[in-house]
């Protein structure tokens, strides 16, 4: 009677971990891991990326620009009057510099190079880096993208002119690394420029865009702008800094506008300016609070009398 030779138990245990390593629940745990270690080194890169400090976008920096010797020339009977609200920044407060007033006369002529000669044309702090200038109504912003918040209602149509060569004269003055979009608040209505985003400062958007401002009624019409819904459109393209444009006349939606204007830019990412056209108290109170809540300055337009 024969009996088969035991097998060694050194030959057992090669042979249960060979089929282990051949088993789907090895391969899927080995996926696993490698999948998680991908997962984590993508994660480490994003984190990277947002705790990089955030650029600083300072609404008014003064910047010094060369006056344009073909520029037109301003209306003689509106002026700029002192800024009344500065920005909040937690670093050195470049607003604080004292301001004369301006004459939109000298926006376009050489004296304003010395008033905004303040600071370097291109200005850093310490909380980060900053962007080229965009300026509009005499207010200079560092941002890459910009969008212009312009109400053309039917109570502003007396300076329809001066709002469109401002316009076209801030447009010319951005560079090409900067983005730019613009949203007219109309009687009853709402338009955009272009496709609805932010486009590149380039020689094709610019002339679009001043196609875009040539469409702007120079005869009024029936009805209220709607800067809740303008504010809306302004916020949806993800800018950097706004500039708005208003006489404040919004005494029937003034606090839906406050609201929406706190929902959309709760974090205060985004830095409004404001240029008030000859503003009853109560609108200046309501154009001053929106500029002080968000970042931004206020500068009055007014008529010389």
């Amino acid at each position: 009677m024969s009996t088969s030779p035991a097998q060694p138990c050194c030959l057992v245990a090669p042979s249960r971990l060979g089929r282990a390593v051949r088993s789907r629940a090895f391969a899927w745990c080995v996926s696993v891991a490698v999948h998680l270690s991908i997962l984590l080194a993508f994660w480490g890169v994003i984190l990277r990326e947002e705790v990089q400090a955030r650029r600083v976008i300072i609404p008014e920096a003064r910047l010094a620009a060369p006056a344009d010797p073909h520029a037109p020339a301003a209306s003689p009977h509106l002026k700029l009057a002192q800024q009344s609200a500065t920005p909040t920044l937690e670093r050195p407060r470049l607003a604080d510099i004292p301001l004369p007033a301006v004459t939109l006369d000298q926006v376009a002529s050489p004296p304003v190079a010395s008033m905004l000669d303040a600071t370097p044309s291109m200005t850093t702090t310490g909380a980060g880096t900053v962007g080229p200038a965009s300026v509009f109504f005499g207010q200079t912003g560092n941002a890459y993208k910009v969008v212009y918040v312009v109400d053309v209602s039917a109570s502003l149509w007396i300076y329809t002119d001066d709002i469109i060569r401002e316009m076209r004269q801030s447009v010319r003055g951005l560079i090409p690394t900067q983005k730019f979009h613009i949203v007219l608040t109309r009687s009853r209505q709402i338009d955009e420029l272009g496709s609805r985003r932010l486009v590149p400062a380039v020689n094709r958007y610019v002339q679009e865009a001043e196609a875009f401002l040539a469409t702007i009624d120079r005869i009024p019409k029936p009805g209220k702008a709607d800067p809740v819904e303008a504010m809306k459109r302004a916020f949806a393209v993800r800018p950097e800094l706004i500039y708005f444009l208003s006489d404040g006349d919004y005494t029937d939606v003034e606090s839906e506008l406050e609201r929406t204007l706190d929902q959309l830019n709760a974090d205060r990412s985004v830095a409004i300016t404001v240029i008030g056209f000859e503003p009853s108290p109560r609108s200046r109170a309501l154009l001053e609070r929106i500029a002080r809540n968000h970042g931004g300055n206020f500068r009055s337009v007014e008529t010389q009398r």
